[in-house]
C-alpha cells in the first residue's frame, strides 16, 4: 500500500522518544512492503517526506521559533490539506498520530477520507485533562465539540489503550513498541556496594521523579548504606532540579542533558536499574511507555509506576510501586535489585520477550487484519 503517515513531531530530534518512535513504526512498515510519506516539524516550517526521506513539500512559517510552538499544529495541517490539493494525493491509507479534533482537523480528515482509509492512533487515551488553565480548557472544550463531526471520517482506531470503541468507532488495541534491532543490550558487571539508576526523558509532570528524589533522600535518613547515584538523562523541570538541591542530594542525583547513541548507551551501561513513570496520567494509571519497551530490548531491568498492558506486577524484571505513594522506598529498590542481579541470563530474556512483544511489524498486522490488509 502506499501510507501517508500523520506525524505530529520533529523526526530530526533523536533525543525524543516520541521522534524515535515515529521513525521505528515508518520503518516497520517499509520493512513490511509498503510505501510510505510522512511528515515532520523543522525547526521553523514542516516537511512532507517521500519513501526516500527526501522532502516534497517544505514550507517555513516566518515567526520566531519561540512562537512558531504554538502555531505549528495549525500550520502543519494546513499544509497537509495544500499538498494534498496540489499535488493530487493518491494514498491506500491514512495514518494519523491523534492531535486533538476540531475544525482544522476535521477539515484535513475529510480531504484524506475522499480517496484512502484513515486510521487514527490513540497513543494516550483517555487524554482530557480538565485542568484549571484557560489553554487546557479551551483545547478539551473544543475537542468535545468536534468529536462527532470528526468520528464519520475515522475508519478504525489504533488504540494503545485498554478502552474500547474509541470516539464511537471500531477500535484495535496495539502496545507502543520499538525498533529491537537497533537498540544495544545492556552490557554492565554488578558493583559491590553499588547501585546505579538511569531516567532518560523530557520531564512531564506525570513522570512522577519527585518521589524518587524525596524516596533516596529518605533512605539515607532512614539508615541505607547503599552507594545510590541515579542519572537523569534528558531535560528536567527546574523544579525538579531545585528540590535536588534543596534536600542536598547532588552527589546521588546527576543530571547530564541530552544523551544520544553511543553516549545514551555508555550511560546505560554504568546503570543497573532504569526508572520508569510514576504518577498517573488524564487520572488513569495504566498506560504504555515506549522506555519501558526500549527497557526490555537492552535487557535492563526496571523499577515502574504505571500499570501496562503487555505485562503485569508478576514480571520477574520489574518493581512496580503503588502509584499512591508519597516517596518511592529505595529500601525495596535494593531488595528487588539483590534479588535479580544474580542472574546472568536475564538480559536475554528480557530481549526475547520484547522481539517476541514490542515490535512495530507485530503492531501493524493487528491494524492491518482490521481493515482487511496483510503484509
Amino acid at each position: 500500500m502506499r501510507i501517508f503517515f500523520y506525524a505530529n513531531t520533529d523526526v530530526y530530534d533523536k533525543n525524543r522518544g516520541v521522534s524515535k518512535k515515529v521513525m521505528s513504526q515508518v520503518r516497520a512498515l517499509r520493512d513490511m512492503g509498503h510505501e510510505v510519506f510522512y511528515t515532520t516539524y523543522t525547526e521553523n516550517g514542516i516537511q512532507v517526506l517521500n519513501q526516500e526521506d527526501k522532502a516534497v513539500w517544505e514550507k517555513e512559517c516566518r515567526v520566531h521559533k519561540k512562537l512558531f510552538h504554538y502555531l505549528r499544529r495549525d500550520f502543519l495541517i494546513h499544509n497537509v490539506c495544500q499538498y494534498w490539493k496540489h499535488r493530487d494525493a493518491d494514498f491506500d491509507l491514512c495514518y494519523l498520530r491523534f492531535h486533538f479534533f476540531d475544525g482544522k482537523f476535521r477539515r484535513m480528515l475529510r480531504q484524506m477520507k475522499k480517496t484512502s482509509l484513515v486510521v487514527i492512533e490513540a497513543h494516550g487515551y483517555p487524554y482530557r485533562e480538565w485542568k484549571l488553565s484557560a489553554r487546557s480548557l479551551f483545547i478539551n472544550v473544543r475537542d468535545v465539540i468536534f468529536e462527532p463531526f470528526c468520528r464519520s471520517q475515522i475508519d478504525l482506531v489504533a488504540a494503545i489503550s485498554n478502552h474500547d470503541n474509541i470516539w464511537g468507532r471500531k477500535t484495535v488495541f496495539i502496545d507502543n513498541a520499538v525498533d529491537v534491532p537497533s537498540i544495544k543490550i545492556h552490557e554492565r558487571t554488578p558493583q559491590k556496594n553499588e547501585l546505579n539508576l538511569i531516567s532518560v526523558a523530557i520531564e512531564q509532570a506525570y513522570h512522577g521523579f519527585e518521589k524518587i528524589i524525596l524516596g533516596l533522600s529518605q533512605y539515607y535518613k532512614n539508615g541505607g548504606t547503599r552507594s545510590i547515584t541515579v542519572y537523569m538523562v534528558g531535560e528536567y523541570r527546574e523544579k525538579t532540579k531545585k528540590l535536588v538541591k534543596d534536600l542536598q542530594m547532588g552527589r546521588h542525583i546527576v543530571f547530564t542533558g541530552k544523551l544520544h547513541g553511543t553516549s545514551l548507551d555508555e550511560a546505560y551501561d554504568k546503570s543497573d536499574l532504569a526508572i520508569g513513570t510514576f504518577s498517573k496520567r488524564a487520572n488513569d494509571e495504566y498506560g504504555s511507555s515506549i522506555k519501558t519497551k526500549e527497557f526490555f530490548a537492552k535487557g535492563i531491568p526496571f523499577i515502574n509506576g504505571w500499570r501496562e498492558y503487555s505485562f503485569d506486577d508478576s514480571c520477574p524484571y520489574m518493581k512496580r510501586f503503588d502509584m499512591n505513594v508519597s516517596h518511592i522506598d529505595f529500601h525495596e529498590v535494593v531488595r528487588f535489585y539483590d534479588g535479580i542481579k544474580g542472574d546472568a541470563g536475564l538480559k536475554y530474556k528480557m530481549r526475547k520477550f520484547a522481539e517476541e512483544n514490542f515490535t512495530w511489524k507485530k503492531q501493524f498486522k493487528r491494524v492491518f487484519s482490521e481493515i482487511g490488509e496483510t503484509e
